[in-house]
């Protein structure tokens, strides 16, 4: 065989590769792209949920969980911080005027998932007014789309990442 059939036989076969690899390369990549969207508009869905009614409830919680679930494997964290005050003794030590000091304590998912199962029976979290609620949720593992991205570009994909989050009883809406 000569170079130049030798040439022709190595361009047919990149060319039978590249026609069998993109269109499947760009279908996955519009799934990762729908699956993205689908668990952003869940993880809204949900914090809002809650934002309004100022709890996380089981059932408003294990519902986002399967749904989202149901379009892969994913990492949720929930973060609920809230504003406390807290008396500044040396402020009253030096002036004798009581004073207080603003701060913020922050609730993780072991922690807000603890408080709702933890008693053997169902709770809703609780959360004030004013407090602040947010949710991360990452795909784990990898997809498709990243193993399509690490072959031909030799970098993995980002995967999906949504982050989400606001004030407790302010909902934006009018």
């Amino acid at each position: 065989m000569d170079g130049d059939s030798l040439g022709k036989v190595i361009s047919i076969i990149i060319a039978v590769l590249f026609m069998v690899f993109a269109p499947v390369m760009l279908v996955t990549l519009k799934t990762e792209d729908a699956m993205q969207s689908f668990v952003q508009s869940q993880a809204v869905e949900f914090v809002d949920l809650s934002r309004s009614t100022g709890c996380i409830s089981p059932d408003n919680y294990l519902t986002f969980v399967n749904t989202i679930g149901s379009t892969g494997s994913y990492n949720v964290q929930i973060e609920h911080r809230s504003k406390l005050a807290f008396p500044d003794e040396e402020h009253f030590q030096q002036t004798g005027e009581k004073s207080y000091i603003v701060g913020q304590r922050a609730y993780y998912r072991d922690e807000i998932l603890g408080q709702m199962f933890g008693s053997g029976q169902d709770e809703n979290y609780l959360m004030k007014n004013g407090d602040y609620l947010s949710i991360t949720v990452t795909s784990k593992g990898n997809g498709v789309a990243n193993g399509f991205m690490r072959f031909f570009t030799g970098h993995a994909g980002n995967g999906i990442t949504v982050t989400y989050g606001g004030y407790v009883g302010n909902t934006g809406e009018g």
